[in-house]
């Protein structure tokens, strides 16, 4: 289900000691572990060799335009704890605008707020750069925690 929610969007505080930053390259290795490690086993991909051929995927575009400052990761002790990639023009059927492709908490810290940070983080750098709204899509039956969350922060589904 697609959800759409304008901008632009409250701050979220982070836990303490943990930082959000733009994606780089080099943290690549550390995203796709975290990608493996954040979907159940076969729901996301079914290895890392897979995991960082996605997140390759994700840098090179073939989901869309990256938008590199809304494309972050949360740190914690200097560790890849989170990850949100944002793209212009996914190339299925989306909402116009800025489109979040992925969203992914490790689940040793799920349930601290790092996803939430971590999406007004890039919502506030949308905003910035002038976009009025930002998309995501969600399965409401498969991530339910997911789309109450989504549904509180004040995103509806399109149409």
């Amino acid at each position: 289900m697609h959800l759409v929610r304008p901008l632009p969007m409250d701050a979220a505080a982070l836990p303490a000691g943990v930082g959000v930053r733009p994606l780089e390259p080099a943290d690549l290795d550390a995203v796709a572990r975290l990608y493996l490690a954040s979907y159940p086993a076969g729901v996301a991909v079914a290895s890392l060799a897979e995991a960082g051929a996605e997140m390759e995927a994700v840098f090179a575009g073939d989901f869309g335009a990256p938008i590199a400052a809304a494309t972050l990761v949360a740190l914690s002790a200097g560790e890849v704890v989170g990850c949100i990639q944002t793209v212009l023009d996914p190339p299925w059927d989306a909402p116009e605008g800025p489109f979040v492709i992925e969203l992914f908490v490790h689940p040793d810290h799920r349930r601290r707020g790092i996803g939430e940070g971590l999406l007004a983080a890039a919502a506030s750098a949308l905003w910035q750069a002038g976009h009025v709204s930002v998309g995501l899509n969600v399965e409401p039956v498969e991530a339910m925690a997911a789309f109450r969350i989504y549904q509180r922060l004040g995103f509806r589904a399109l149409g």
